[in-house]
Protein backbone atom coordinates (compact mmCIF):
# COMPACT_ATOMS: atom_id res chain seq x y z
CA UNK A 1 0.00 0.00 0.00
CA UNK A 2 2.88 2.24 0.76
CA UNK A 3 4.15 1.72 -2.82
CA UNK A 4 0.74 2.68 -4.23
CA UNK A 5 0.52 5.92 -2.31
CA UNK A 6 4.09 6.77 -3.19
CA UNK A 7 3.68 6.21 -6.97
CA UNK A 8 0.13 7.41 -7.19
CA UNK A 9 0.99 10.41 -9.36
CA UNK A 10 3.01 8.21 -11.74
CA UNK A 11 0.15 5.69 -12.06
CA UNK A 12 -2.37 8.46 -12.67
CA UNK A 13 -0.15 9.96 -15.40
CA UNK A 14 0.34 6.54 -16.96
CA UNK A 15 -3.43 5.88 -16.86
CA UNK A 16 -4.18 9.23 -18.54
CA UNK A 17 -1.59 8.55 -21.25
CA UNK A 18 -2.91 5.06 -22.00
CA UNK A 19 -6.49 6.34 -21.96
CA UNK A 20 -5.59 9.19 -24.34
CA UNK A 21 -3.79 6.80 -26.69
CA UNK A 22 -6.77 4.46 -26.77
CA UNK A 23 -9.11 7.40 -27.32
CA UNK A 24 -6.94 8.68 -30.20
CA UNK A 25 -6.84 5.22 -31.78
CA UNK A 26 -10.64 4.91 -31.56
CA UNK A 27 -11.10 8.41 -33.03
CA UNK A 28 -8.68 7.66 -35.89
CA UNK A 29 -10.46 4.36 -36.63
CA UNK A 30 -13.83 6.13 -36.65
CA UNK A 31 -12.46 8.84 -38.99
CA UNK A 32 -11.02 6.24 -41.38
CA UNK A 33 -14.29 4.30 -41.37
CA UNK A 34 -16.33 7.44 -42.11
CA UNK A 35 -13.95 8.44 -44.90
CA UNK A 36 -14.13 4.99 -46.47
CA UNK A 37 -17.93 5.17 -46.34
CA UNK A 38 -17.83 8.59 -48.02
CA UNK A 39 -15.60 7.30 -50.84
CA UNK A 40 -17.80 4.27 -51.37
CA UNK A 41 -20.90 6.45 -51.29
CA UNK A 42 -19.57 8.72 -54.05
CA UNK A 43 -18.63 5.69 -56.16
CA UNK A 44 -22.09 4.17 -55.74
CA UNK A 45 -23.62 7.56 -56.56
CA UNK A 46 -21.70 7.70 -59.88
CA UNK A 47 -22.78 4.15 -60.73
CA UNK A 48 -26.40 5.03 -60.01
CA UNK A 49 -26.16 8.12 -62.23
CA UNK A 50 -24.81 6.03 -65.12
CA UNK A 51 -27.53 3.45 -64.61
CA UNK A 52 -30.14 6.23 -64.53
CA UNK A 53 -28.79 7.71 -67.76
CA UNK A 54 -29.02 4.29 -69.43
CA UNK A 55 -32.61 3.91 -68.28
CA UNK A 56 -33.45 7.42 -69.49
CA UNK A 57 -32.03 6.62 -72.94
CA UNK A 58 -34.18 3.50 -73.13
CA UNK A 59 -37.25 5.44 -72.07
CA UNK A 60 -36.52 8.08 -74.71
CA UNK A 61 -36.16 5.36 -77.35
CA UNK A 62 -39.53 3.93 -76.50
CA UNK A 63 -40.98 7.43 -76.37
CA UNK A 64 -40.02 8.08 -79.99
CA UNK A 65 -41.32 4.73 -81.18
CA UNK A 66 -44.94 5.93 -81.68
CA UNK A 67 -43.65 8.88 -83.75
CA UNK A 68 -41.63 6.54 -85.96
CA UNK A 69 -44.57 4.20 -86.40
CA UNK A 70 -46.82 7.15 -87.31
CA UNK A 71 -44.62 8.06 -90.32
CA UNK A 72 -45.98 7.30 -93.77
CA UNK A 73 -43.87 4.45 -95.18
CA UNK A 74 -44.48 5.49 -98.80
CA UNK A 75 -43.40 9.08 -98.18
CA UNK A 76 -40.28 7.90 -96.35
CA UNK A 77 -39.42 5.48 -99.16
CA UNK A 78 -39.96 8.15 -101.79
CA UNK A 79 -37.72 10.64 -99.94
CA UNK A 80 -35.05 7.95 -99.50
CA UNK A 81 -35.07 7.07 -103.20
CA UNK A 82 -34.96 10.76 -104.09
CA UNK A 83 -31.91 11.44 -101.88
CA UNK A 84 -29.99 8.22 -102.40
CA UNK A 85 -30.68 7.23 -105.99
CA UNK A 86 -27.70 6.24 -108.13
CA UNK A 87 -28.14 9.17 -110.53
CA UNK A 88 -28.41 11.72 -107.69
CA UNK A 89 -25.33 10.34 -105.94
CA UNK A 90 -23.36 10.32 -109.21
CA UNK A 91 -24.28 13.97 -109.87
CA UNK A 92 -23.22 14.90 -106.34
CA UNK A 93 -19.88 13.13 -106.75
CA UNK A 94 -19.21 14.86 -110.06
CA UNK A 95 -20.02 18.20 -108.47
CA UNK A 96 -17.66 17.53 -105.55
CA UNK A 97 -14.85 16.44 -107.86
CA UNK A 98 -15.26 19.54 -110.02
CA UNK A 99 -15.09 21.81 -106.99
CA UNK A 100 -11.93 20.02 -105.81
CA UNK A 101 -10.32 20.40 -109.21
CA UNK A 102 -11.16 24.13 -109.21
CA UNK A 103 -9.68 24.57 -105.73
CA UNK A 104 -6.46 22.82 -106.72
CA UNK A 105 -6.13 24.65 -110.04
CA UNK A 106 -6.35 28.15 -108.56
CA UNK A 107 -3.46 27.95 -106.04
CA UNK A 108 -1.09 26.49 -108.66
CA UNK A 109 -1.42 29.56 -110.86
CA UNK A 110 -0.98 31.96 -107.95
CA UNK A 111 1.90 30.07 -106.34
CA UNK A 112 5.42 31.40 -107.04
CA UNK A 113 7.68 29.14 -109.06
CA UNK A 114 10.15 27.50 -106.72
CA UNK A 115 13.82 27.46 -107.65
CA UNK A 116 15.67 24.18 -107.35
CA UNK A 117 18.38 24.00 -104.74
CA UNK A 118 21.99 24.15 -106.02
CA UNK A 119 22.86 20.72 -104.59
CA UNK A 120 20.03 19.14 -106.52
CA UNK A 121 21.01 20.97 -109.71
CA UNK A 122 24.56 19.62 -109.51
CA UNK A 123 23.31 16.08 -109.04
CA UNK A 124 21.02 16.42 -112.03
CA UNK A 125 23.76 17.63 -114.44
Amino acid sequence: MYWLSRHRMLLLTLLVMVGGTVLCAVAAGHYAWRRALGDESSQVQRQLQLYGQGLQQRIDRFGTLPQVLALDRRAVRQKFEQRFSASRMAKDYVQVYRSLIKQQALPERDAPVSRRQPELEQGMN
